[in-house]
C-alpha cells in the first residue's frame, strides 16, 4: 500500500492513504466519507486525529470548476455539512 499523504481541501489535518480492511466475520462499525458521505472500505485516505475519512477518488475532485453557464469566476465545490455561509 501506498504511505501517500496529501492535505485536502475538506479537512483541516494531513490524510495518510490507508487499506480499510472489513472482516467477513462480524458487522463492521462502517465509516462514512467526509466527500460524498457513501460507505468506505478498501484505498482511503485518513485522518489519525479525528478519524476522517475520504474515499481516494473522492479526493480527486477540485475545490473549484469552471462552467460555460457561469463564466465570470468559477464555481466553489462545498461539502456537505461544511458550508462557509451559515
Amino acid at each position: 500500500m501506498d504511505t501517500t499523504i496529501i492535505q485536502h481541501f475538506t479537512h483541516d489535518h494531513p490524510l495518510k492513504l490507508r487499506d480499510l480492511f472489513v472482516s467477513d466475520e462480524k458487522t463492521p462499525d462502517l465509516l462514512h466519507c467526509g466527500g460524498c458521505h457513501f460507505p468506505v472500505r478498501g484505498p482511503a485516505y485518513c485522518c489519525e486525529i479525528c478519524k476522517y475519512v475520504l474515499h481516494r477518488s473522492c479526493s480527486e475532485f477540485s475545490p473549484y470548476i469552471k462552467h460555460p453557464f457561469h463564466p465570470h469566476h468559477p464555481a466553489a465545490l462545498f461539502i456537505k455539512g461544511h458550508w462557509p455561509h451559515r
